[in-house]
């Protein structure tokens, strides 16, 4: 059996390191996953079922870009523009594109 991999720091020196990550990060985004259900739920006013692997997959690809996109807004009126963000929600795009053209096809079959 293989040993566990010996941490490089202690819990509570990691926990202090991701505390400090936690103060970093919320510089930047804000409060923004506080509000996140509320405005998921105004975008899906009558409620979204997911049944099967493929709507979750899309649900899962929706929610990428959602995450990113509330992050352009924390950066917007700052006059800032997460550029990181534009790119991720380009491929998030293109991945949900496929699943949808993927789907069509077997649909169609």
């Amino acid at each position: 059996m293989k040993k566990p991999k010996q941490m490089s720091a202690s819990v509570p020196e990691e926990l202090a390191a991701l505390a400090n990550l936690y103060k970093e990060r919320n510089k930047v985004y804000g409060d923004n996953y506080l509000h996140a259900g509320a405005a998921l739920m105004a975008l899906f006013p009558n409620g979204y079922t997911l049944e099967t692997p493929t709507d979750f997959g899309r649900m899962a690809l929706f929610i990428h870009m959602f995450t990113k996109l509330t992050r352009i807004a924390q950066e917007l009126p700052r006059g800032n523009v997460h550029f990181d963000s534009c790119k991720d929600i380009a491929v998030y795009s293109m991945m949900l594109q496929e699943i949808g053209h993927e789907q069509k096809q077997t649909s169609s079959v």
